[in-house]
């Protein structure tokens, strides 16, 4: 595991020379990677609030993407690079989401996670998460239920 020093580190907005990186990245953290046609969506999205985690020479350490509809935030996609997990990376970016969230007036907020993905489980719930329910064969390569967890924001 590489050491990171967070204070390094800041929050873009997507921007088309972060996609070739991101679908690399993809490749390396799941199974069923994001393709350069749901970036580039997320480019031109008005409900798309993608952004990215960086150093000063614009390398990536995390990425989400938020879809906000009305009241509603939607995590769409939320990684850390492997190299760099376990070192809070996943919690500034949570604070980050919140923060946009704030600003958008947010009063709910949901996400699909693999049922075997216990780390990401236990860090959504740590930030006030809780599971609402199954999505039966969500997730294909390999087939997996999603859990649907919702945090409410009491404005």
């Amino acid at each position: 595991m590489n050491k990171i020093d967070k204070k390094r580190l800041s929050f873009f907005k997507l921007e088309p020379g972060h996609i070739p990186e991101l679908l690399h990245l993809e490749n390396i953290i799941f199974p069923c990677p994001w393709n350069e046609k749901m970036f580039k969506h997320e480019l031109h999205s008005e409900y798309s609030r993608f952004c990215v985690l960086v150093d000063e020479q614009t390398h990536i350490y995390g990425y989400f993407g938020l879809w906000i509809v009305q009241d509603e935030g939607h995590i769409n996609n939320f990684a850390v690079v492997p190299e760099y997990q376990r070192q809070g990376l996943g919690d500034m970016m949570m604070k980050e989401i919140f923060e946009i969230g704030k600003k958008h007036k947010i009063s709910l907020y949901y996400l699909e996670v693999r049922k075997s993905n216990e780390p990401a489980i236990q860090l959504y719930k740590k930030h006030g998460f809780f599971e609402a329910g199954i999505r039966r064969n969500y997730y294909s390569h390999p087939m997996e239920d999603a859990l649907l967890m919702t945090k409410i924001i009491n404005l």
